[in-house]
This record gives structure tokens, sequence and C-alpha cells, in this order.
């Protein structure tokens, strides 16, 4: 029996193949621009919300005190001074409560009832610290949507410059710890957003956009200085690279309760 022909590519076989080749990579490079769009979106959808929010009770603190500012709210005496201002009513918190009685509530929800409340870390029963940020800073109850976005500003913003574990490990080893952790973060200063914003002429009304950034840029970045430093210290600086797939408290423990092995990360 006779064997089929076996097709033989041609010039023009090879120049459609180039052209489907080049054809994919375009669309690879699409799909990767979209993405990072989609990143950058949920970092400001983030900042957009915290500025609605504060831009509202912004507005309602002048009306307040347009109406009531030389209201009286209480009496002070002798006593409440020289024993440090118990039962001094000094300033307006909305973020936290502490009660002597009831201790800590956050917005107005004791730890019991965010541990119902809260959206939990995958496949655990504990909520997670982003889903408690997000109440802290918009001030509503986050979807687990909300606090997998917040995981992923974070996860985004984390890196550590290599100055700041230089200036880490320019310290005696036996330096405190607290001491080696203020002083990582005091040189995170040179990646200062409001720093160099400030320095173009930052209008007084506008602070509060690198001031956000700057924060979030510390509140991401702490896990990776705190493990280096406990690495450096008590684990004979054999150090474990954080992971881009884990979230915020995860990236914390990891260094923490992980033994380095020789090739593992």
């Amino acid at each position: 029996m006779r064997r089929p022909p076996v097709p033989v590519r041609t010039g023009n076989s090879s120049a459609k193949a180039g052209a489907h080749k080049k054809s994919f990579l375009i669309f690879c490079a699409v799909i990767k621009q979209k993405q990072l769009q989609l990143k950058y979106m949920a970092i400001a959808t983030i900042k957009e919300r915290f500025k609605t929010k504060a831009d509202a009770a912004s507005q309602e603190i002048k009306e307040l005190l347009k109406q009531h500012g030389q209201k009286k709210i209480g009496e002070v005496t002798l006593a409440q001074i020289y024993q440090g201002m118990r039962g001094v009513t000094g300033l307006v918190s909305e973020t936290s409560l502490l009660d002597a009685q009831e201790g800590i509530r956050f917005r107005g929800y004791s730890i019991p009832e965010l541990r119902e409340k809260l959206p939990p870390a995958k496949g655990g029963s504990e909520p997670l610290p982003e889903g408690l940020f997000y109440l802290m800073l918009i001030g509503d109850l986050p979807t687990q949507e909300d606090a997998n976005e917040i995981t992923s500003v974070l996860q985004r913003r984390s890196h550590v410059p290599n100055h700041v574990f230089d200036t880490i490990d320019a310290l005696p080893l036996n330096t405190h710890p607290m001491t080696m952790f203020v002083i990582g973060v005091m040189a995170l200063q040179t990646e200062s957003n409001f720093s160099k914003e400030y320095a173009k002429g930052l209008a007084k009304k506008d602070y509060w956009s690198p001031m956000f950034d700057d924060a979030m840029d510390l509140i991401a970045r702490l896990p990776r200085i705190a493990a280096y430093i406990y690495r450096r210290k008590y684990k004979n600086n054999e150090h474990i690279q954080p992971n881009g797939l884990l979230d915020w408290a995860g990236n914390l423990a990891r260094p923490f309760t992980r033994t380095c092995q020789p090739g593992s990360n």
C-alpha cells in the first residue's frame, strides 16, 4: 500500500506561521497591558472610595462646628488632670473606642462581632487583616472582593529597596530588633511620595494624596522589613523571600514559621 505523501512546508506556510506567532505575541502584550491597567484601577478605586468618604465627613464636621462649635461638652477637675486625664473627652475618634468594660471596638464592632462579619482567609476561619483595614479606612464592612482588593494593592506595593537592607545590615547584630525596625522604616524615607510632591510645591489641600500613598506603601513593606530583621538576628541571616501569592499576614508569618532549606525560597 502506497504511503500518503508527506506535506512539505513551503515558504508561504512559513510566512503564515511567522504571522501567527507575531499575532500571538501582540495578543499577549495587549493582555499584559490590560492586566496592568486593572492593577492601577484597583489602587485608584480604594483611594477614590477613601476620598469620597473623607470629603463627606469633612463637610459634616464643618456643619457641626458651624452650628455647635461653642457648645460645652463637660467639665474638667484638677484631679482628672493629675490622673492622666481620666474620663476627659479630649478628641473624637471614629475608627476605634476603648471601653474599660467592653474592651476595644473598631468602627462600633467588638472583636467577637468582627470575627463573624469580616471575610476569612482562604481555607481558614479567622478574618483577614485586610478586611479590618478596609473597615477602618472606608468605614463599611468589606466583602470578600474588597478584602482581596486590599491584598492585591499591598502585594504590589511591598517591594523594599536594597539600601534599606544595607542600612539594617550596617547595625551590630546585638542591636535591639525594634531599633533595627525603626531604622529600617526611617530608611524608606527616600521612597516618600509626599517628600517628592512637597518639594515640587504641593498645595496644602492635596497633602492627603501622597500621604495616602506613603501610608499604603509603609503598611505593605512592614512584613518584609520585620521578617528580614528576625531572620538576620535569630536565624543566622538565612532569609526566606516573600511569596507574592500570599496575603499580608501570610507573608508576615511565613519567615517566622518556616525553616530555610538549601535552594528554597
